[in-house]
């Protein structure tokens, strides 16, 4: 496949765009009927970052910091390497950054250090949406979203 500036190869583009299609088949009709179908490919995903503090607001170090969809399709089925399902540590001063995600909804959890993994459990993702913070970022932006640690056992 050709090589591109962008560091795509039009083989890449190709398979995102027949995914794309796939996607909004029912906008197919739309298209067939001169309609106009617009893609964007970008390399310029969202950045989320803060600070997760214990239960007396001092940073948290090490603490299990989740990034998480809001929507519950992406709480099954999701693979080896989730996209939209990120955990990492937090910094000996509490601070965290989830960069060059996908633009959506998500939600962000801290944990302790001790249950970093504790969203492979099942029905994990229902319990943690009612205790998480919500956020929406786009493509290409920087949102700062400081999280308490929650105790989920």
């Amino acid at each position: 496949a050709e090589q591109m500036s962008s560091g795509l190869t039009s083989g890449n583009i190709k398979t995102a765009l027949g995914t794309a299609t796939t996607r909004f088949n029912s906008g197919l009709s739309t298209l067939a009927a001169g309609g106009v179908m617009v893609a964007t490919i970008t390399n310029a995903g969202a950045t989320l970052s803060g600070v997760a503090s214990d239960r007396l607001g001092q940073p948290a170090a090490g603490a299990a910091v989740l990034l998480f969809p809001v929507d519950p399709a992406g709480w099954s089925n999701f693979g080896i390497w989730p996209r939209r399902i990120k955990t990492m540590s937090a910094s000996n001063s509490g601070t965290c950054q989830f960069a060059a995600q996908p633009a959506g909804d998500y939600y962000v959890l801290a944990l302790p250090k001790d249950e970093i993994h504790a969203w492979q459990a099942p029905g994990f993702f229902k319990s943690a949406a009612a205790r998480a913070t919500r956020v929406t970022v786009g493509w290409g932006e920087s949102k700062v979203v400081d999280v308490r640690v929650v105790e989920m056992k």
